[in-house]
């Protein structure tokens, strides 16, 4: 039977063991895709200032320019959800898999460790009787003919 974790220590030894890899793929790729989202922040922010001084200094054809702006930073962002949508779908499918590949084999170690206490016990068994029967016979042995 599967000793508990006698800390909180072994418990992160075990989950880095189990999880670390796909967490720090996964905490990779949600990295990548704040920066990326920064980025298009930063953008938002440069596009709203140059928008801005745009109307200030022009009166004529300002519509257009605004129109124009907005439906570039419209297809950047809905690129944006898109892409963060499929990255986040992609590590959750990874993670789904992986945590079906260790529980898999979580069962498969434990069928293996319950077949190889069940062998020990018929061991021990086997043993056991096999002591009795030893013991039985050197006392035969050992007692005293009685003529």
């Amino acid at each position: 039977m599967a000793e508990k974790p006698k800390s909180q220590d072994e418990l992160r030894q075990i989950r880095e063991l189990l999880f670390g890899e796909d967490k720090r793929d996964i905490d990779s790729r949600v990295e990548i895709l704040e920066r990326e989202v920064v980025e298009v922040r930063e953008t938002v922010t440069v596009v709203d200032t140059s928008l801005s001084e745009k109307i200030q200094s022009t009166s004529s054809g300002v519509s257009e320019d605004v129109r124009s702006l907005n439906e570039e930073m419209l297809q950047r962002l809905n690129g944006m959800d898109q892409s963060i949508a499929d990255h986040s779908a992609k590590a959750s499918e990874n993670l789904s898999v992986a945590v079906g590949s260790l529980t898999s084999e979580l069962k498969s170690l434990g069928s293996q460790l319950n077949e190889t206490t069940r062998k020990l016990d018929e061991e021990r068994q086997r043993r056991e009787v096999l002591a009795t029967g030893l013991r039985a016979l050197a006392d035969a042995m050992m007692a005293p003919a009685t003529d």
